[in-house]
């Protein structure tokens, strides 16, 4: 055997290993603060938490419309929001415009510290996730569009805030949703409504009679058979 041949034939004993490191975890959430092409101030918040399977959108987009408006002492934003997947596409119009989840905006009116929701992590997500929820939102605009509801409250949907002991919570000022509610905007958008709900039933009805005409003519032509 040669000198090399030595060398070749010794197996190299590994001295360490090396241990694979799991990648970093994600955030719980991104938000992007931004200006719309019309220079109004965009939130885009991800949250990375989502349950997809109950609420079907990952990011919530917030447009602030101008500056705050007092009502009854109390600093409220007139706000567009709208829910959207971040795997979602962008689609465009005939016109090259955007269309979309992102921005099938709903006009809305809230008690949120603009400046706090971009530097406070805890406020902010409690923000997006409890206050801005799709679904309650939702449920709040329907109310709006009601005259005499159990909550009065147009597009008002309340705010957050910080407890003593350092929690948060969301709150609704009973009197900031009765101003909201009794608006002539809203009490316009309720008229719309009725109409639009009373148009609805006149085409059902017809073709409800219209379908109970064809089933009672294929009666009579097998009973005249």
């Amino acid at each position: 055997m040669g000198f090399l041949d030595k060398f070749r034939k010794r197996k190299e004993e590994p001295t360490s290993y090396s241990v694979p490191t799991a990648p970093y975890a994600k955030q719980p959430f991104e938000l992007t603060v931004s200006a719309t092409k019309d220079g109004r101030s965009q939130l885009e918040f991800v949250d990375h938490q989502s349950d997809d399977l109950k609420q079907f959108y990952d990011v919530t987009r917030l447009i602030i419309n101008g500056n705050p408006i007092n009502v009854n002492g109390h600093t409220v934003y007139d706000c567009d929001i709208a829910w959207y997947g971040s795997t979602d596409a962008i689609y465009f119009g005939p016109r090259g415009e955007e269309l979309g989840r992102r921005n099938d905006f709903k006009n809305i009116l809230t008690e949120i510290d603009m400046g706090r929701i971009q530097t406070d992590r805890n406020y902010c997500q409690y923000v997006m996730r409890q206050l801005l929820n799709r679904k309650r939102v939702l449920s709040y605009l329907e109310k709006g569009l009601t005259d005499s509801p159990d909550i009065p409250c147009g597009k008002y949907v309340g705010g957050v805030r910080y407890l003593e002991n350092g929690n948060l919570e969301k709150f609704f000022s009973v009197d900031v949703g009765k101003i909201a509610h009794s608006s002539s905007e809203m009490k316009s958008m309720r008229a719309m409504h009725r109409s639009e709900q009373e148009a609805k039933r006149a085409r059902q009805i017809a073709k409800n009679r219209a379908e109970i005409q064809r089933l009672q003519s294929e009666i009579n032509h097998l009973s005249d058979r």
